[in-house]
């Protein structure tokens, strides 16, 4: 009986996250140039806008940089400026934020911008403001996210299938 328990749970958890990012399919992955370690992912709600705003851009959109990982849901952020992509590429962006980070002693504060161009981090820690290098690339256009939405939903389905297997059909 437990294991009907953890396998409902585990499939319901699987299947409302994939639900949540479902308003968000069109993932833009950052392709570095540089050489340096920054990379990142977009989720925005359509295929291709000239005229995007904050509302456009998923909160579960994450950026990794030199310093730091984070989701955009753990920070203070905005569209600041023209944002604009179609079905390959962000064509335009200014989309800057600043989050916390506690340290020993205090805490930093990261400001940020990502731009159609890269992402720059500014790290502000006791007073100092040295900037870390800036990612230079391009935000690109990965595959719609349909395939992870349809792999789990066919594991929930095998999982119930295997639950109703193993108890049998009770009228």
């Amino acid at each position: 009986m437990k294991n009907i328990t953890v396998l409902s749970i585990a499939a319901s958890l699987i299947v409302s996250a994939n639900v949540a990012h479902a308003d968000y399919p069109y993932g833009y992955v950052f392709q570095e140039t540089s050489g340096d370690p920054f990379s990142g992912e977009l989720f925005l709600d359509q295929s291709s806008s000239s005229s995007g705003t904050s509302s456009d851009v998923s909160s579960s959109s994450f950026i990794d940089t030199p310093d730091f990982n984070f989701t955009l849901s753990q920070t203070e952020w905005s569209v600041t400026g023209t944002f604009s992509w179609n079905a390959s590429i962000i064509t335009s962006m200014d989309l800057t934020g600043s989050y916390e980070t506690p340290v020993a002693g205090g805490f930093d504060i990261e400001n940020f911008t990502l731009t159609d161009g890269g992402i720059t981090e500014t790290t502000t820690f006791f007073g100092q403001q040295p900037t870390d290098p800036t990612g230079n690339g391009a935000w690109v256009s990965g595959v719609p996210d349909t395939a992870s939405t349809a792999l789990m939903l066919g594991v929930a389905s095998g999982g119930m299938g295997m639950v109703r297997r193993r108890f049998g059909r009770k009228a």
